[in-house]
């Protein structure tokens, strides 16, 4: 059986977080989608250049050439840069559709978990969250992880990173110092390692079939062809603007990735998103852009309760004055009423 770990590593930024004694802001994580081993450096920024020096210290030197690299659109990761390092090595490089994290969702998990440890053993300040860094990703390495059912260091290594709490078995230390062949340690090794990715293979394709069924009972797809109009949410806006942008018009369909372009400003650039941010727009094809959340006029109103124009029309005689009523006087006009119809 062929050892298939260290394929894929995905490839994220976190931060900014409170500036070290050491001029660190961010942190760089690097993790393998297979066995789930992270690596992380701290950084002072989000340059090009930091990050392609990174993948070559975390990554390349010490476990060779990943076959794939995914990353989300960060500036620093679609520089020409960063991207002839990938193709000078041999390295494929991907990207994720704008604002769905979902798709490099390993290392964003990863990062959340990152920081909620550093968060315990912080100083006061947090400015020395840098100098822990290592001790988080000891454990983060040596933790059982709920997919694979091993820790990330049983997967690469072959074995349990030892802990402190080993030092108190020596019965384990001595059997591994009477080991005098090296040749069957070897041959034991390898074949502890096929039964772990054997075991690890079955725990994710289990793991990965549950997490597909919670998904699609709360997906809600739809398809979109070339030519459809849409309308695309706003993950950029505050809280008061428009949910939506639009209205665009679907150019080219390869469900769930869709390229849209702007139906009123034609010569803006195309963008490429997933079918999750998309909604079809209903609304009228000739309307211009500021229109689309238009209130509703009479002849609006007419339509939806399947009025006629000219019946809304009619002048009405001394309309009544519309008074809102509260809650505690139509408790009160439905007790008169039934006091009054009783015998």
């Amino acid at each position: 059986m062929q050892l298939l770990y260290r394929y894929l590593f995905q490839v994220d930024f976190t931060g900014p977080l409170p500036l070290t004694r050491q001029g660190n802001r961010y942190i760089i994580c690097f993790i393998d989608h297979y066995s789930k081993w992270l690596e992380a450096i701290a950084v002072p920024n989000q340059i090009a250049e930091l990050a392609a020096k990174a993948l070559f210290s975390c990554v390349i030197s010490r476990y060779g050439v990943p076959s794939k690299i995914i990353s989300d659109q960060g500036t620093q990761f679609e520089s020409l840069l960063f991207h002839h390092m990938c193709q000078m090595l041999g390295c494929e490089k991907l990207r994720t559709t704008p604002y769905h994290p979902a798709t490099n969702g390993l290392v964003e998990r990863a990062n959340k978990s990152m920081k909620e440890l550093l968060r315990t053993c912080v100083n006061e300040f947090g400015n020395d969250w840098d100098e822990k860094l290592d001790l988080v990703l000891y454990a983060l390495r040596s933790a059982k992880h709920e997919s694979t059912h091993f820790s990330p260091a049983k997967i690469v290594l072959g074995q349990d990173i030892k802990l402190p709490v080993d030092l108190e078995l020596p019965l384990i230390t001595s059997q591994r110092s009477q080991r005098e062949n090296y040749h069957v340690f070897v041959n034991d090794l390898i074949l502890n390692l096929q039964n772990i990715c054997k075991v690890s293979d079955e725990h994710l394709n289990s793991s990965q079939r549950k997490l597909k069924c919670t998904y699609d009972k709360k997906r809600y797809e739809i398809h979109h062809a070339v030519g459809d109009h849409v309308l695309l949410m706003n993950r950029e806006g505050s809280k008061m603007e428009k949910k939506f942008e639009g209205p665009f018009v679907v150019t080219d369909a390869n469900h769930p990735v869709y390229k849209i372009a702007e139906m009123f400003y034609p010569n803006k650039p195309t963008k490429k998103v997933n079918h999750n941010l998309l909604y079809p727009c209903r609304g009228h094809d000739s309307e211009p852009k500021d229109q689309l959340n238009r209130s509703y006029t009479t002849e609006d109103q007419a339509k939806n309760e399947k009025l006629s124009p000219p019946e809304l029309e009619k002048p009405s005689c001394t309309p009544e004055p519309q008074v809102r009523r509260s809650r505690r006087d139509f408790k009160k006009s439905v007790r008169n009423y039934f006091h009054t119809s009783s015998p």
